[in-house]
């Protein structure tokens, strides 16, 4: 063991464990916005991506990746599941979508194409077109279920198919759960790139590049009479979940009004990894995920009921 890890705390259990606290506090804040502080989802940002973090080590450290991957799978089509049960009987107004087992499945079969690549026991060029076949048919079903309007079961589709784009966090998640575990072993490139995509992260947030862009083009040319602008509008949903908008940006809005920033403090923990498991609790957050989710959204349904 050299001095970097003798000087760290934190296992793999421990740090699942304050993402889990971390996740709770900003799920109520969530569920209930009118009644918890707006603090509790200052600290669920550290949440994901400590939860990403322990991905990236635990696929490594799995004695069998497949059945590792089909827990998850099956999990997140489990989740989903609840989701559409409880949105028919239930229906959640909320804009947030909850399933980062979706999440996790994405990142875990982009990290097995990139250990097959690696140790060459598939070429790239093989691991390109099967990713490229993958989210192109998942995306063309998904789109053709907008088309049909039929957009309450793309949660669910999306999960069915693996897609990048409408699991949590989209495409911007996954990239991160790549980056992590691309850069987790070494201290100086996990604190030099974790920080820069913080720090990309708050300045897309921040400015609206895409907006901005949409906004240009529809009101200064005539772009948006064409079919590209159609095409356009697409990209736009599938990078970012959400039909575009413009919202200008609030100078006293910068710091807490936009916190997505502040996902930059799961930076100290993950440095503090030792390496270690602790504890095995292997199926209790498969449990406590779903769990915690429908007692939230059962409360926050019988709150609404009783105003």
């Amino acid at each position: 063991m050299n001095s970097t890890e003798s000087r760290a705390y934190f296992s793999t259990f421990q740090l699942k464990f304050i993402a889990l606290i971390c996740m709770v506090f900003d799920h109520a804040g969530q569920f209930f916005p009118e009644i918890m502080p707006q603090w509790f989802r200052y600290i669920g940002r550290i949440s994901a991506p400590l939860f990403l973090f322990c991905l990236v080590w635990g696929i490594d450290y799995t004695r069998n990746r497949f059945y590792y991957l089909l827990r998850i799978y099956c999990a997140s089509l489990g989740m989903e599941v609840l989701w559409t049960v409880l949105n028919y009987f239930l229906p959640y107004s909320g804009a947030e979508h909850n399933n980062i087992f979706t999440t996790f499945f994405n990142i875990g079969v982009l990290i097995t194409l990139v250990s097959l690549v690696r140790r060459k026991m598939l070429k790239k060029i093989y691991a390109i077109l099967f990713l490229v076949v993958w989210q192109l048919s998942s995306t063309l079903l998904i789109l053709l279920i907008y088309y049909k309007n039929l957009q309450e079961w793309t949660h669910f589709v999306g999960a069915l198919s693996g897609n990048f784009f409408v699991c949590e966090g989209g495409i911007m998640w996954v990239s991160l759960g790549i980056i992590l575990y691309c850069i987790k072993n070494t201290q100086i490139k996990l604190f030099s790139g974790y920080s820069i995509f913080c720090l990309f992260c708050s300045l897309c947030s921040l400015t609206a590049p895409l907006a901005r862009a949409m906004y240009f083009l529809e009101f200064f040319t005539n772009i948006d009479q064409t079919v590209i602008w159609q095409i356009l509008e697409i990209i736009y949903v599938l990078i970012l979940g959400n039909a575009w908008y413009f919202t200008p940006v609030v100078p006293h809005g910068l710091y807490f009004g936009d916190y997505q920033w502040m996902m930059i403090a799961a930076l100290p923990f993950m440095m503090l990894y030792n390496r270690k498991r602790g504890c095995k609790i292997k199926t209790f957050f498969y449990l406590f995920y779903p769990i915690h989710i429908l007692i939230f959204l059962l409360i926050s349904r019988f709150l609404i009921i009783l105003q």
